[in-house]
């Protein structure tokens, strides 16, 4: 499959459609004849299109990912931890970005946090080996 940029706007045109009616039919949602619906997926196919997740996180207000904070990817508590969330975060549609927090400072913990807010993560899993507040 050839990698390419291509839009939903550009498969629109390629389409001879409009480029919500190429968004419906990419998520198989609407109204769209089966007809129209196989032309639009074998262009973004034919073209590699991949969705755009950032703008897609724009229009539904939603980022898609979660958060995990663990203390150190080599513990195989935390670790088994990682692998456990990931798989069951996987199998709900969601991506995961995992962060380690060696030093098991508050302050670098709080920035991990701060930066997961920031990419506007849905959940935040905090796994501390670190005793107290």
């Amino acid at each position: 499959m050839p990698k390419s940029n291509i839009s939903i706007k550009k498969i629109a045109e390629l389409a001879g459609v409009s480029y919500p009616t190429v968004s419906r039919a990419l998520r198989s949602e609407g109204r769209i004849s089966e007809e129209t619906r196989k032309r639009i997926v074998t262009i973004a196919r034919e073209h590699g299109y991949t969705p755009n997740l950032t703008a897609r996180g724009l229009v539904s207000k939603r980022s898609g990912a979660l958060g995990l904070v663990v203390t150190r990817f080599s513990d195989p508590f935390h670790s088994d931890v990682a692998q456990k969330v990931e798989i069951e975060a996987n199998r709900r549609g969601y991506s995961l970005f995992i962060a380690s927090n060696e030093t098991q400072d508050t302050d670098r913990e709080l920035e991990i946090v701060r930066s997961f807010q920031g990419r506007n993560v849905e959940g935040i899993i905090v796994s501390s080996g670190r005793e107290g507040p």
